[in-house]
């Protein structure tokens, strides 16, 4: 390609093909980074809910298991037992002494509505309460209760809501009383679980939900096919399932905990059946919710009537315990009450309670510094800084190409111009045409003059391809300054005579007796190339001077060259020390060159270990050459 543009067009055009790539590579990576982090932090969220609801049924189970196991005697506020030979002596009912700071009031409503409470003793009873260390104000709140609630709550509504399931064989046994050590050993003892609390039925429904929620496998095909993170999907599967069995395992823990307070509350029980009816059946129970109440109940079939028996629970009581009970592990969560099971999430239901646990979808929480965006990070880093370097690159190699060429047209230029003299006097001399030996000598003069020039051409090429190539100066010699100046002198003074022009050197004694470690060839050669410079753009000032100043401190020499011409312009000074900067145009309308003296220049003057400035001035150009002084002066 020979044109600059042509090469960025290819370079833009590759650029435009990767960029692209990599960004679709990158948002991919970014989304995947993004589900596995969503899918961790939902498998963490399900982890902590399968605790937290361990611990709320744990809780409620301690709570429950004592309600659900009461003997239906337990309800009346006084009781017969039948003690030593015979004889009966009336108890109070452990709901009457001591209530559960959970539990607002346990009550039993008949078929006409007609609602009673242990913990509300009539007035023939009233008196026998106290004297058993009843309280009057618990009487008072649990009769305020109890008008409150039977308000609230009808029976019709209770007896649609409370199962007609009966307790299973040994413990119809043991509501009837029979001997407690044969109950204890009864073939059928393991049957009780799953009998006590009816949770029969919400399980049912949990799993038809389950069921219809459940997509087909065609459907399950295709919806991993579709989705990019099927990955969390089928891990949530896992864990709903989980879940599902987790449900099993709290129930049966809780209907255990249910069969041995009810084993508990009847150990050593010996009733006085003569005041019972013939046939008193208890249902099992179940939590319903009546409106705003949350009641556990059960029915019991008592002298041929069927008696709602329950409590009434404390419900805020309750769920500002178990909320503070998994605060560690979901401090964000809610309980609500489950109403309708439809609405019910599989794997966020309470065994115990008809609760279900709220709590907030995760966020997804990127790590800054995940394994994949330090990878993407340190991918960008190297591409950047490899199209960097490439933009660098090309941008040298088009410099580069573009300043051959000039350099071809510049050099082209330069060498015509002697090689014509060359041809055209030669020829002139060989022919006799140049007859007076004045006119002759002006013409060998010329030639010699050409041949100089050519010659520093050719000779600042070659010393510049040499630093090129790291093939500098390593030559150093100490010497004063005066003999540096002595040995120079002659050379740049007859340059400034070519052109008409005088080399004034200044210098004080101090100065000249100074020493410096250097190469005085490369001096030379940078100190002729300014004079030259000098010799071709002031030609035409007024002041013909051109100033050699050397001046001296405690570590430098500088020699500072200095002419009245034009001077060196704002523009030019940006690319005045570039090599080959001037063009085959600029060389043919100024003064002959091909722009690579003052590059050779400053390159030369880094290799021996000095610096050469240019400082504008208002009536003319001035370059300083600042060279370090000897170590031994130094000391």
């Amino acid at each position: 390609m020979k044109r600059p543009w042509q090469i960025w067009l290819l370079f833009l055009v590759c650029l435009a093909m990767v960029l692209p790539v990599m960004a679709w590579l990158t948002h991919t990576a970014l989304e995947l980074d993004r589900a596995e982090a969503f899918a961790q932090q939902q498998a963490d969220l399900e982890e902590a809910v399968g605790s937290a609801l361990w611990q709320m049924d744990g809780e409620l189970t301690r709570l429950l298991a004592p309600e659900i196991a009461r003997p239906s005697v337990f309800y009346r506020p006084f009781y017969a037992v039948v003690v030593g030979k015979g004889e009966a002596q009336q108890l109070p009912s452990p709901l009457l002494m001591q209530p559960s700071p959970y539990v607002r009031l346990h009550f039993q409503v008949r078929p006409d509505n007609t609602w009673h409470s242990p913990q509300c003793p009539t007035k023939a009873l009233y008196d026998l309460a106290l004297a058993n260390d009843g309280s009057p104000d618990n009487i008072r709140l649990s009769n305020d209760r109890l008008n409150q609630l039977a308000l609230a709550v009808r029976y019709a509504d209770l007896l649609d809501k409370v199962p007609e399931r009966k307790l299973e064989s040994d413990l119809l046994a043991a509501v009837q009383w029979a001997n407690n050590n044969a109950f204890m050993a009864g073939p059928q003892q393991g049957q009780v679980v799953n009998t006590i609390l009816d949770y029969g039925s919400v399980r049912q429904q949990l799993e038809d939900i389950q069921i219809n929620q459940q997509p087909n496998s065609e459907q399950q095909d295709t919806q991993l096919a579709l989705s990019s993170n099927s990955y969390p999907v089928e891990r949530n599967r896992r864990v709903q399932s989980r879940q599902g069995s987790n449900l099993e395992s709290r129930n049966a823990a809780l209907q255990a905990a249910a069969q041995q307070a009810f084993f508990d509350q009847r150990a050593n029980f010996n009733p006085d059946v003569s005041t019972l009816p013939r046939f008193e059946l208890e249902g099992v129970s179940q939590p319903v919710w009546i409106d705003s109440h949350l009641l556990l109940a059960r029915r019991v079939e008592s002298g041929g009537e069927t008696l709602i028996q329950g409590c009434w629970l404390d419900w805020p009581r309750i769920r500002e315990k178990l909320l503070e009970r998994v605060a560690p592990l979901l401090p964000d969560a809610r309980l609500e009450p489950v109403t309708d099971m439809s609405q019910v999430r599989f794997d966020r239901v309470l065994v115990s309670l008809p609760i279900q646990l709220v709590v907030p979808e995760p966020v997804a929480v990127i790590n800054p510094f995940s394994p994949i965006r330090v990878s993407l990070l340190v991918a960008w880093f190297f591409l950047l800084l490899a199209t960097a370097s490439l933009a660098v690159l090309l941008k040298g190699v088009v410099a580069l190409s573009e300043r051959r060429a000039a350099f071809v047209s510049a050099v082209t230029h330069e060498l015509r111009t002697p090689l014509t003299t060359f041809r055209m006097y030669a020829e002139m001399l060989s022919e006799g045409m140049v007859s007076g030996a004045d006119q002759r000598h002006k013409y060998l003069e010329t030639l010699r003059v050409e041949a100089d020039r050519l010659s520093h051409l050719v000779e600042n090429v070659l010393q510049y391809a040499r630093l090129e190539r790291g093939a500098g100066a390593k030559r150093r010699e100490e010497l004063a300054v005066d003999s540096l100046i002595d040995r120079m002198a002659t050379r740049l003074s007859d340059r400034a005579a070519q052109a008409e022009m005088k080399l004034q050197i200044e210098a004080d004694e101090d100065v000249r007796a100074a020493t410096i470690s250097t190469d005085p060839a490369a001096v030379e050669q940078i100190l002729f190339n300014l004079v030259d410079n000098a010799c071709k753009y002031a030609v035409s000032a007024e002041d013909g001077r051109i100033h050699l100043q050397v001046e001296a401190d405690v570590r430098s020499v500088s020699i500072r060259v200095r002419d009245h011409g034009p001077g060196v312009t704002e523009q030019e000074m940006k690319r005045l020390f570039q090599p080959f900067s001037k063009t085959a145009h600029e060389a043919a309308n100024s003064a002959p060159g091909v722009g690579l003296g003052l590059a050779l220049c400053r390159r030369l003057a880094a290799d021996i270990g000095g610096r050469l400035d240019a400082n504008r001035k208002s009536d003319g150009a001035e370059f300083a050459l600042v060279l370090p002084r000897s170590l031994r002066y130094s000391e």
